[in-house]
């Protein structure tokens, strides 16, 4: 059972706390007024964002990695080269070139590494001028260190993506490959356009590798194929459901994208709770907090009466909820949690006992809900049923 006690300080007038679910704590309370506050908090975390890397010279142009988020969560990681650097690719030997991330890049990825083979190499239809981009998981010391190896650690089936196989070898500072025989390149007459190969190294995932062939890529375009994700992972993270890439202003853009965050077996939410005193007005007791990667069932309760139980003195006698998005448009609200007769109620009860909430009294005054909530940002408002205040417990809980 948890204890409100335990929960963040009591804040004045107002408290915001914003959480993803699912991906951990993202920001601490803050004290802000209720005028600028609302609108301030979900303009903020519904919009998208991109973050660059350091910028490399190729030639006359440059290239770089970067970052998007959407709503405070990874949605799509990538490389941005322009046209001259690209024409500096296609007249030069084979290189490698080294991209670090921005520091908003998501688990599991360490760096990246973009590799220009103008020859080609061995493989089913890579004897053409492509690129190798390669998202690492381990920093290019470890990676470097890799040896050869004409058989490759067994992989977990289970790391394994549906219809990949292992090419059979482990190259040099990189790893092995697990191709798809799916691609283009594995069907009768076809050759390599574009496509995505997972890499291992002793058992593990340590890279995922979008090939390119260069006339595809210098086609321009947009070009996005779904990427088969294996059953689990043993690394939480970010992994993508997608990948390609886009031509926009002479920019090349090659990217994964669609990130799905991926929590190890037995790891989850934890609740999120703020303390404070709610009236009415600029008195709301505000909290916020986003769903990423996926819809999320979260029951969301606005405790005041129950407090005296626990020693809490001044608790706010009838409180309300209620909940908005990013756009401000109401999602659900309670008043009274248990006025919705018996079946709500003991659904409601049930969810409790789910997450390891404390137990509400039946016909007590306290609201609560559950709703189940599409990935984005959401706020909850806590105030007096009348124009009372006093200390009330807001709390998020993702019901398993």
């Amino acid at each position: 059972m948890k204890s409100p006690l335990a929960v963040s300080p009591r804040l004045r007038r107002f408290a915001v706390g914003l959480i993803a679910i699912g991906t951990g704590l993202r920001r601490v309370a803050a004290r802000l007024t209720f005028a600028g506050a609302c609108s301030g908090l979900l303009a903020s975390v519904a919009s998208a964002q991109t973050y660059y890397g350091p910028s490399i010279a190729i030639g006359s142009g440059s290239i770089r990695s970067y970052v998007e988020l959407k709503a405070g969560v990874p949605s799509r990681i990538g490389v941005q080269l322009d046209q001259n650097a690209l024409i500096a690719f296609s007249t030069s030997p084979q290189r490698n070139i080294l991209l670090s991330l921005p520091a908003q890049a998501p688990a599991p990825y360490n760096h990246l590494a973009v590799g220009w083979i103008p020859a080609g190499h061995p493989g089913q239809g890579y004897n053409v001028p492509h690129f190798d981009f390669h998202f690492y998981f381990s920093p290019p010391e470890q990676v470097g260190a890799i040896p050869f190896s004409p058989a490759p650690s067994p992989v977990n089936p289970a790391y394994v993506a549906p219809f990949y196989a292992t090419d059979g070898l482990v190259i040099a500072q990189m790893g092995g490959h697990y191709v798809d025989l799916l691609a283009p390149e594995y069907q009768p007459g076809g050759k390599l356009t574009q496509t995505f190969i997972y890499g291992y190294y002793k058992g593990q995932m340590t890279f995922l590798e979008p090939m390119i062939a260069l006339d595809y890529l210098a086609a321009g375009g947009t070009r996005v194929v779904p990427v088969r994700q294996p059953s689990t992972f043993a690394i939480a993270g970010y992994y993508p459901t997608e990948y390609g890439f886009s031509t926009q202003d002479s920019i090349y853009s090659i990217f994964i994208g669609g990130l799905t965050e991926t929590p190890l077996p037995g790891t989850g939410m934890v609740n999120l709770s703020v303390r404070g005193r709610a009236g009415s007005g600029d008195d709301t007791l505000i909290t916020g907090f986003v769903i990423g990667a996926r819809s999320r069932t979260v029951l969301i309760r606005g405790v005041g009466p129950a407090l005296a139980t626990f020693g809490v003195s001044g608790a706010l006698a009838d409180p309300t909820v209620t909940v908005f998005d990013s756009k401000g448009t109401l999602v659900a609200q309670n008043d009274n949690w248990s006025s919705g007769g018996a079946t709500a109620t003991a659904v409601l009860t049930a969810a409790a006992q789910k997450t390891g909430a404390f137990t509400l009294t039946a016909n007590s005054l306290e609201a609560a809900l559950l709703a189940t909530l599409v990935p984005g940002a959401y706020s909850v408002h806590v105030r007096g049923a009348t124009s009372a205040s006093g200390i009330a417990l807001i709390e998020v809980y993702e019901v398993p």
